[in-house]
């Protein structure tokens, strides 16, 4: 348990300058996210780590063989972009499965680690791009995703405080200087859950139905400009890229049912890179961003036109997979990990309609942080156990179990003292 605990710290504390403050660091998101699957298939015994996912996570990974078959044999485009798309795919899934699997029980010292490298990072990012906040055309997404996931880790590893709040608070402010519009929905949402949500969204409650029917206008309001660009008048402008991969989409969602084109043909840096057929049959080859060039330009700034690439069989298993961890988070008793977990969902809602951060080392920052807020009622329940004690009048009791330090509170775990 203390050596997944120091693995994650570590982990952690690379990831964040790495992988979104300075990711000038050639493939090193997909070297982490390597390193993370393997150590947590080496960690699959291991008493302290949650076994409840791994059924699910290999199913995942049966569906995952089964679309690299289904690219090689019946794709559109060439083998070598097929294996270059897997290395975008499999990164969300296994980052958030991992971390949930591998249930890492942080001690108050690692806590402090963690938050000092995050909130160091912000800083060091602000000296090395001066331009920021300064309205220029620098509009750094980068920063302002650091920017979050910090406020939420402040939130989460620090004690629950009014003071812990305002910190958290005070970080996601800074996170504007950044000057992207999505950033403004997450800022306007995230002070939502801070100071206004008192308890969780129920949908049979009026009351509920109107906070969030006021948060979604909010969060619409704040990045109006981009989301009717993209989204609105943009369909009828057929020099934006974003746009017109959105209506190529759906149409190939219908000409390659049920399965969509493959690995690697629409909409992603491989189909870029190995420039995909499609981009010309369905006419989009000409737009600016979108024609033959060996870079990546516009082509994955669309994450719904991945749905292409796997059809409707896939977008069934892509609504199923958040649908299921949605009623897991709403089972969540602490409201602090409640809120960071809806809060992460919603971080990644909102970059979905902006690029494919979610496919990119930008994006394993909520993953990683929703992976840790599902454990906690695992956690509590453990501890519950093991602090059970005998009835008065000596009816049997379930058998003990080992502790595990709860996330959220200063339990200490009852273990041997070789594990100490």
């Amino acid at each position: 348990m203390n050596n997944i605990a120091r693995f994650f710290t570590i982990y952690w504390c690379i990831y964040f300058p790495t992988c979104i403050a300075y990711n000038e660091f050639s493939s090193m998101d997909e070297l982490m996210t390597g390193i993370l699957v393997i150590y947590t298939f080496a960690m699959k015994k291991v008493y302290s780590t949650n076994k409840r996912p791994w059924k699910e996570f290999n199913f995942f990974l049966g569906l995952l063989t089964f679309y690299i078959v289904y690219s090689l044999l019946f794709g559109v485009n060439v083998p070598e972009s097929v294996f270059y798309d897997l290395m975008q795919q499999v990164r969300p899934w296994s980052v958030i499965y991992c971390t949930w699997i591998l249930n890492p029980q942080f001690t108050e010292k690692q806590k402090k680690w963690m938050r000092g490298t995050m909130l160091l990072t912000v800083i060091s990012f602000i000296f090395y791009h001066p331009e920021l906040g300064t309205g220029g055309e620098y509009r750094s997404a980068p920063f302002g995703q650091l920017a979050i996931c910090t406020s939420m880790a402040w939130y989460l590893f620090s004690d629950k405080s009014k003071k812990n709040m305002i910190i958290a608070a005070i970080i996601a402010v800074v996170g504007l200087m950044g000057m992207k519009f999505k950033y403004y929905g997450q800022f306007g949402a995230w002070m939502f859950m801070l100071f206004y949500l008192k308890k969780k969204f129920d949908l049979k409650s009026m009351k509920i139905v109107w906070q969030i029917a006021i948060l979604i206008f909010v969060v619409i309001l704040l990045g109006w400009e981009r989301f009717n660009t993209y989204y609105v008048e943009g369909m009828d402008n057929e020099a934006l890229a974003r746009p017109m991969i959105n209506k190529a989409t759906w149409q190939i969602l219908w000409d390659y049912f049920p399965f969509g084109a493959g690995f690697g043909s629409f909409a992603t840096a491989a189909a870029a890179v190995y420039y995909s057929p499609l981009w010309a049959k369905y006419h989009l080859s000409g737009l600016w961003g979108l024609n033959f060039g060996g870079s990546v330009g516009f082509h994955c700034d669309s994450f719904f036109g991945w749905f292409a690439e796997i059809g409707f069989f896939g977008v069934f298993f892509f609504v199923t997979f958040w649908k299921r961890r949605l009623q897991e988070i709403n089972k969540i008793i602490d409201d602090r990990y409640y809120k960071v977990a809806i809060m992460s969902f919603f971080c990644m809602f909102i970059e979905w309609f902006g690029d494919q951060s979610f496919f990119s080392g930008k994006g394993m920052g909520y993953l990683m942080l929703l992976g840790l807020c599902l454990n906690v009622n695992y956690n509590q329940n453990i501890i519950d156990d093991d602090e059970e004690e005998n009835d008065d009048d000596g009816s049997p009791i379930k058998k003990r179990k080992k502790g595990l330090i709860h996330l959220g509170h200063n339990f200490r775990a009852k273990l041997p003292k070789r594990f100490y």
